[in-house]
Parts: C-alpha cells; sequence; structure tokens
C-alpha cells in the first residue's frame, strides 16, 4: 500500500511535520524510492491530494479490500467519519 501525494504537498508536509528547510526535504524525497515506483509495486494507492474526507474513504476501503482477502470481518474496525 502507498500513500501517494504530489511533490509540493509532500515537501510542505515534510517541512511542517519534521521542522525541514525545503531542500531538506527534497533531499529526503529524493533519497526515497521514486512515486511512479512505489505506485507501479504497490497492491493498493490511496491518493492524498484530496480533502481529509476523501483520504479517510479511500483508507476505509483500502482496509476492507486488505481485510476481505485476509477473511477477516472488516466491520471490526469502525469506520472514520471526518
Amino acid at each position: 500500500m502507498v500513500v501517494a501525494s504530489n511533490e509540493r504537498d509532500q515537501i510542505a508536509r515534510a517541512k511542517a511535520r519534521d521542522n525541514l528547510s525545503a531542500e531538506q526535504a527534497r533531499a529526503r524525497i529524493a533519497a526515497q524510492l521514486p512515486l511512479k515506483d512505489k505506485i507501479a509495486a504497490a497492491d493498493y494507492v490511496i491518493q492524498n491530494q484530496r480533502d481529509l474526507g476523501a483520504l479517510i474513504a479511500r483508507a476505509d476501503e483500502v482496509l476492507d479490500a486488505i481485510c476481505q482477502k485476509a477473511g477477516v470481518n472488516p466491520d471490526r474496525f469502525p469506520k472514520r467519519i471526518p
């Protein structure tokens, strides 16, 4: 599973979360596997470029799919409502 976001948002989030400069955030992103490669290898992709409600709804969909594949009742995990 990959949670994907555009580079601009990745940089802004890393700066806010980890108190990095833009250059430090870019270097951290550059040190990782390219996002397109992560997406290509992932069974599930959650795009994190919209509002929180859309992110939570997609995360719930992915959790349900994973539960179904594993034979676990997804109802044991309560849905999050933003």
